[in-house]
C-alpha cells in the first residue's frame, strides 16, 4: 500500500513581512476578480447588518400593536418581506464573493503546484536524498492547500469583519450613544483575551501535528 505523505508541522517564516508581500504579489494579477470580490462582500455584509435593524422595527411594531390593541398587520408583513429579501440578497452576494475568491485561490494554487513540480524536476538526486521521504510531496500538496485555505479565510474574515464593525458601530450610534461607548471599551479587552487564547491554542495545535507526524 502506498504510503501517504506526512503532513509537516507548520514553521514560522523567517521574514513575516516578506512572506505577506509575497502572498499579496500572488493576487496582483487578479485585480478585476478581487474588485468584484470586495464589492460583493461589502453588499453582502451591509445587507446582513441592516436586517437585524428591520427585525427590531418589526418586533417593536408587534409589541406596540399588542399594547394598543391595534395591530398594523400590513406594516409588519412589509417589514418581514423586506427582511427576507435583504437576507436573500446578502446570501446571494456572499455566494458570489466566495465564488470569485475561490476561483482566484484555485488558480493561484494550480500555478504554485506547477511551479513547484517544475522546480522539483530540475533538482539533483542529492537534493532529493537529503529530504525525508514524503517531505517534498507534502510541500507540494499540504502546504499549497494550507496557503489556499488561509487566503480564503483571511480575506473573508478581514473584509467581513471590517465592514461589520463599521456598520454595527454606525447603527449603535444611531440607537444609543452610551451603549456604543461601552462596546468600544469592551472590544479591546476581548481582543486581548482572544490573542492570549490563540497564542496558547496554536502551541497545542503544533504539538498535535508533531505528535501525529
Amino acid at each position: 500500500m502506498a504510503r501517504k505523505p506526512r503532513r509537516l508541522p507548520p514553521e514560522k517564516p523567517a521574514n513575516a513581512k516578506q512572506s505577506i508581500k509575497n502572498i499579496f504579489s500572488l493576487l496582483t494579477g487578479y485585480k478585476l476578480k478581487l474588485s468584484l470580490t470586495v464589492i460583493c462582500g461589502i453588499i453582502s455584509t451591509v445587507f446582513s447588518v441592516i436586517s437585524p435593524l428591520l427585525i427590531g422595527f418589526a418586533t417593536t411594531a408587534i409589541f406596540d400593536g399588542i399594547n394598543s390593541g391595534n395591530m398594523n398587520i400590513e406594516h409588519i408583513i412589509n417589514l418581514l418581506i423586506a427582511i427576507v429579501v435583504l437576507y436573500f440578497i446578502s446570501a446571494a452576494f456572499s455566494y458570489l464573493q466566495s465564488y470569485f475568491l475561490l476561483d482566484i485561490t484555485t488558480d493561484i494554487s494550480y500555478n504554485l503546484r506547477k511551479d513547484l513540480v517544475e522546480k522539483v524536476t530540475h533538482l539533483s538526486m542529492g537534493d532529493l536524498d537529503i529530504n525525508t521521504r514524503g517531505d517534498i510531496l507534502s510541500r507540494i500538496t499540504n502546504d499549497v492547500d494550507s496557503l489556499q485555505s488561509g487566503i480564503v479565510q483571511t480575506f473573508n474574515q478581514l473584509l467581513t469583519g471590517v465592514i461589520t464593525i463599521i456598520g454595527v458601530t454606525v447603527m449603535m450610534l444611531s440607537i444609543n450613544l452610551w451603549l456604543t461607548l461601552t462596546t468600544i471599551v469592551l472590544v479591546p479587552i476581548a481582543l486581548v483575551i482572544i490573542t492570549y487564547i490563540t497564542k496558547y491554542s496554536q502551541d497545542y495545535y503544533l504539538k498535535q501535528l508533531r505528535y501525529r507526524g
